[in-house]
């Protein structure tokens, strides 16, 4: 309809009406370009909407697993601890020398849900993310997550873990196993318990207690064991502290920045 009118006004030479006509089109490409400008922003802000109440919902949980871990390392020291007073006793109860010495050779890990991030990299849409995520650099936190899972294998590596279990029995150990490491419904990170009723008999007992308490290399290795849970102890707070990635935001601090974010996008978009 359009191309006839200005058709007709060219052939009728009436110049003013087709400028209006050239200016119609103009306006009417430029409302266009608008709207779809428009309709890709709005989609954008719902998939960054999207993208941080996603990262949000692992981080909350990383957090949470990332307590619990702390608070099973911090189990595992105090039964280190609790080995090297028992070994030092002339006669330690043996159940509770077995218990120990096997409870510090417990290992468990930590690996950040990366899924949201991994996504966000590999699609090239950081710019759909608040300035809180890149000012706090959350690419060094899952940096760090995966090293620190490499620092954590140096437990089961350690020398004092193979010389204690090459001296408990395998029941024994299963036993220990069957009472303990029990993972609370709401994180990854087992729990340990102390109290423990072994599949052995009490001469049994006394036996591996004795091994334990004779091997001259135990206590030298349960020294090193102390430094490595030393570092995993303090790299598991740094890493709930923020210390070891972007401007020392907390965990608990980032999780808040990240939801007053999304508060302040969504009245920004009404």
């Amino acid at each position: 309809m359009l191309l006839r009118s200005m058709t007709k006004h060219v052939r009728d030479q009436n110049w003013f009406a087709v400028f209006l006509d050239f200016l119609i089109v103009v306006v009417g490409i430029l409302i266009a370009f608008q709207i779809t400008n428009w309709n890709e922003a709005r989609s954008d802000a719902r998939r960054g909407h999207a993208y941080v109440d996603r990262l949000i919902i692992e981080i909350e949980k990383d957090l949470t697993n990332l307590q619990g871990l702390l608070a099973y390392y911090d189990a595992v020291n105090a039964s280190a601890e609790r080995t090297v007073e028992l070994l030092s006793q002339p006669a330690p109860k043996p159940e509770k020398l077995i218990i120990h010495a096997y409870r510090a050779t417990e290992y468990s890990n930590f690996k950040a849900r990366r899924a949201t991030w991994d996504e966000i990299v590999s699609s090239g849409n950081m710019e759909l993310l608040p300035p809180v995520i890149t000012e706090n650099s959350l690419s060094g936190y899952y940096d760090y997550g995966d090293t620190g899972l490499k620092l954590q294998g140096r437990m089961l590596d350690s020398d004092y873990r193979k010389r204690v279990r090459r001296i408990i029995p395998h029941k024994i150990q299963h036993s220990i196993r069957r009472c303990g490491d029990k993972v609370p419904h709401d994180q990854d990170a087992p729990a340990l318990s102390i109290d423990c009723d072994m599949d052995a008999t009490e001469s049994e007992l006394v036996d591996i207690a004795a091994l334990l308490k004779n091997d001259p290399e135990l206590l030298r290795d349960l020294r090193y064991q102390f430094s490595i849970l030393g570092v995993i102890r303090g790299d598991l707070q740094s890493l709930i502290d923020g210390n070891l990635y972007g401007k020392n935001l907390s965990l608990e601090e980032l999780i808040q920045a990240l939801k007053e974010s999304r508060s302040d996008s969504g009245r920004e978009a009404r």
